[in-house]
């Protein structure tokens, strides 16, 4: 007779790739118990998500070992307080914003004061665990979007007085196995921008608007800049240079065919946590050009290329020799995202941060 699986509530806004990925992770030894909280826009529809997550809580949390949040957020607060509350251990899994402060471009939980700042701060002092999924989002200094040059003091221990000692970063982590089809020793002279663009403030926060300022110097190259959703696509698509094309929002198969056909993983992003833009254009081949925040510099190595500067001169360079680079440094950047983010590695520590509760 086998023995019986920890049971894990699964917290979500949302399976993005990369939280599927722990999903799917957590699935493969653990009984999970998914709970998505629905993101609103109205007011009203806010306030719903918010009783039906405290009686999702009352519910479930009793009956479960773990509660695994991933991100701080509203979603996390009654699941964390009641597995506080009943003796339970939680963990929260930290992507960006959750750790952020970047007042140039308005962006950051700890840039914005309200209910929402208030519930997070309480999440991180009541969980077990929390789980940052790069160095950057504990503590660093974002030098690059401050335009003053002084930087911006951004992650956790940077804003809040909690206990160094329950957080553990776990890097994102990537199946190569995927990407091998895709992978061609010919490729276009494609420059690819890669973010969800859903809000108009997503496109300056990931440096978008460098990249359409650098298409309208580089006027033979191409860019393909994306993901749009059809609003956001309707607001820019007549507003950017003719080299530029504008990519839909679809599934990840069709933004896995970007990476496989483009020469350069161009993101001259304004803040970052991990950036698994970077690391999955490295994954599948493409020389990478970023700028140097989050953790951009670690993943590029001696691979790719870092801006320093929001200076178009700074950023011209830097991708003008990535398109340079022979078939040998794409090898190479492969080779590193590899070494640097196995999947099987996340899994270990995300199992045994479960069993060492």
């Amino acid at each position: 007779m086998g023995s019986v699986k920890k049971k894990v509530l699964f917290c979500h806004t949302g399976f993005s790739t990369f939280v599927k990925t722990d999903f799917d992770l957590l699935s493969e030894n653990y009984e999970v118990i998914p709970y998505h909280y629905k993101l609103g826009n109205s007011k009203m529809m806010k306030i719903a998500s918010i009783f039906s997550s405290f009686f999702f809580a009352l519910i479930w949390v009793w009956r479960v070992e773990v509660v695994y949040v991933w991100f701080g957020g509203y979603h996390g607060f009654f699941p964390v307080i009641f597995a506080k509350l009943l003796g339970k251990k939680s963990i929260v899994i930290v992507g960006g914003y959750d750790a952020s402060y970047v007042p140039s471009v308005k962006y950051g939980i700890f840039y914005h004061s309200g209910y929402l700042l208030w519930c997070v701060k309480r999440i991180y002092n009541w969980a077990t665990w929390i789980c940052p999924v790069d160095e950057s989002l504990v503590k660093s200094i974002n030098y690059y979007a401050d335009p003053t040059g002084a930087g911006y003091k951004t992650g956790l221990l940077n804003h809040l007085d909690i206990d160094e000692k329950k957080i553990k970063v776990i890097h994102l982590g990537f199946d190569n196995e995927d990407t091998i089809e895709l992978l061609t020793d010919v490729r276009k002279n494609v420059i690819l921008s890669i973010a969800y663009v859903n809000v108009p403030e997503t496109f300056n926060e990931k440096g978008f608007h460098h990249v359409i300022a650098l298409a309208e110097i580089m006027k033979d190259t191409a860019f393909w800049i994306g993901t749009f959703t059809p609003e956001m696509m309707s607001k820019f698509i007549n507003t950017v240079p003719t080299n530029v094309r504008l990519l839909p929002a679809d599934d990840y198969s069709a933004i896995k065919q970007y990476y496989g056909q483009a020469k350069i993983i161009f993101h001259p992003s304004l803040t970052e946590g991990f950036c698994a833009v970077i690391a999955e254009g490295m994954l599948y081949g493409c020389v990478a050009v970023g700028s140097n925040v989050g953790g951009i510099k670690r993943s590029l190595g001696d691979v790719g290329f870092l801006i320093e500067r929001q200076e178009m001169g700074e950023i011209q360079n830097a991708v003008q020799n990535a398109l340079k680079q022979t078939n040998d440094l794409s090898s190479k950047s492969r080779a590193r995202a590899i070494l640097l983010y196995p999947l099987s590695k996340r899994k270990k520590l995300i199992y045994s941060i479960v069993e060492a509760l």
